[in-house]
């Protein structure tokens, strides 16, 4: 038996990845030597292989979300070449000069903030796992059998839905200056991560919250079975925040 939302402390160290660390520009100055010039050319390689990479599978081939439903290692990990990728696509991309810094700090917080969501999301299902119990058989949410996991069969192991969600979740934290440049390159996704301009508005992204929890249908145009289910995701940050998920550097 385990008592909702316990969940596993960091692991401090993983082959290949640091734990991100505050103050965000120190550490990001210390793991990532772009940081630390001015010259864009730096970016240019990085940024050709994010723009392949988002092309043919999305933004998480730049970061990913392994939920805590899979034991140790779980968290958000940022690849340093997404960063960087993403980071030359916001100065390529950008009406105005955009320094370097500045440029990979946007991209780390919008890689972030979109594996961020997942893990709210993550959350949200345990909350209904749970259902206000003070304890629950561990089998029924961590592992395949959890509702979580389970909710991306019908789409070989992720949501469209979601994914749509999670850009436009996304975009609205971002910079006023960076969200043309940033949605351009979200446009160019597959199926789902491309989408997110549906749900742009208010209505339609808390709409497409309540449709998320529908667990007889998979796709974007699916129904909400249960109107207000959304409410769900502590987009809020009211109980869960992401302080309660790690977050590791990829160093490559």
């Amino acid at each position: 038996m385990i008592t909702p939302l316990t969940i596993r402390e960091p692991e401090p160290e993983l082959a290949g990845e640091v734990l991100v660390t505050l103050p965000l520009e120190s550490f990001l100055a210390e793991f990532i030597p772009a940081w630390r010039t001015e010259s864009r050319e730096e970016l240019v390689g990085a940024g050709r292989e994010a723009d392949e990479l988002n092309r043919n599978r999305g933004i998480d081939q730049l970061a990913y979300y392994r939920s805590f439903r899979h034991g140790p290692g779980w968290g958000i990990h940022i690849k340093r070449h997404g960063i960087i990728g993403l980071a030359h696509h916001i100065v390529s991309s950008s009406s105005k000069s955009t320094p370097v810094q500045r440029s990979i700090k946007a991209a780390y917080k919008i890689l972030y903030q979109h594996e961020l969501f997942h893990f709210q999301v993550d959350c949200a299902y345990l909350k209904l796992e749970t259902a206000g119990r003070s304890s629950i058989d561990e089998q029924l949410v961590i592992g395949n059998h959890s509702l979580y996991l389970q909710s991306r069969i019908p789409s070989d192991g992720y949501d469209p839905l979601e994914e749509a969600l999670a850009n436009a979740r996304a975009i609205r934290d971002t910079k006023t200056e960076y969200k043309s440049s940033v949605g351009s390159f979200m446009k160019k996704s597959p199926p789902g991560y491309r989408d997110f301009g549906r749900f742009s508005s208010k209505q339609a992204f808390f709409n497409g919250l309540d449709s998320l929890f529908n667990l007889t249908e998979s796709g974007l145009d699916r129904s909400a079975t249960y109107r207000g289910i959304g409410t769900l995701v502590d987009l809020d940050d009211e109980t869960l925040n992401g302080h309660h998920v790690p977050v590791y550097l990829i160093l490559d």
